[in-house]
C-alpha cells in the first residue's frame, strides 16, 4: 500500500510532463535568448526572439530598445528607426533609445532629426547628472561634493554653448558628399 502512493505520484508526474514540456516560453525566456543572440551575432534570431517579445508583451521598452539594436547589425534603419521610437513612445526619457536613435539617424543621413534626438540625449544627460549631484550634496555636504558640482555645471554649460549638433550634422552632409 506504501509503494502505491509513490507510483501514483510517479504517474501523475509522468502524465503532467508532456503539458509542462510544451508551455511555450516567457517573455523574459525569450528577452534573453534575444540577447544572447546578439552576443552570438545571429541577428535574424535576435529579431525574432524580440518580435516574440513585443508581440506578448508591447510595453517592454527595453525589448524594443534591442530590437532596434538587433536591426543596426543588419542595416535595417527603417525598422532600427521604427522600433527605437516605439521605445521612446514607452519612455519619453529612455536615454539609450535617445541616443541610439539620434546615430540610427546619422547612419540614414537625417540631419534634422540627429539634432533633435541628440540634443535630447545630452540634456537628459546633464540632467541626470544634476539630480544625482544634488542627491550627493544632502547625504555628504562638504566641498568636494560642491567643487564636483560646479565642475559638472561649467561643463553643461560649455557643452550646451559648444556643442552645436546643427554643424555636426553639416559636416556628416559633407563627408558622405565628398567620401
Amino acid at each position: 500500500m506504501r509503494h502505491l502512493g509513490a507510483w501514483l505520484g510517479l504517474l501523475i508526474l509522468w502524465a503532467a510532463a508532456p503539458a509542462a514540456a510544451q508551455a511555450p516560453p516567457s517573455v523574459d525566456d525569450l528577452y534573453t535568448l534575444g540577447w544572447e543572440a546578439i552576443q552570438e551575432e545571429r541577428y535574424d534570431e535576435a529579431i525574432t526572439f524580440y518580435n516574440r517579445v513585443v508581440e506578448r508583451d508591447p510595453n517592454y521598452k527595453e525589448a524594443w530598445y534591442n530590437l532596434g539594436h538587433a536591426h543596426s547589425f543588419k542595416k535595417q534603419y527603417d525598422e532600427e528607426i521604427a522600433a527605437y521610437e516605439r521605445a521612446i513612445a514607452l519612455d519619453a526619457n529612455y536615454y539609450k533609445a535617445l541616443a541610439s536613435l539620434s546615430y540610427a539617424h546619422s547612419d540614414k543621413g537625417n540631419r534634422k532629426e540627429v539634432v533633435e534626438y541628440g540634443e535630447r540625449a545630452v540634456a537628459l544627460d546633464l540632467d541626470i547628472s544634476f539630480r544625482f549631484l544634488f542627491w550627493l550634496n544632502i547625504l555628504f555636504p562638504n566641498h568636494h561634493i560642491r567643487a564636483l558640482t560646479n565642475v559638472v555645471r561649467e561643463f553643461s554649460a560649455r557643452v550646451r554653448e559648444e556643442m552645436d549638433f546643427r554643424q555636426e550634422a553639416e559636416n556628416m552632409a559633407s563627408f558622405r558628399k565628398f567620401f
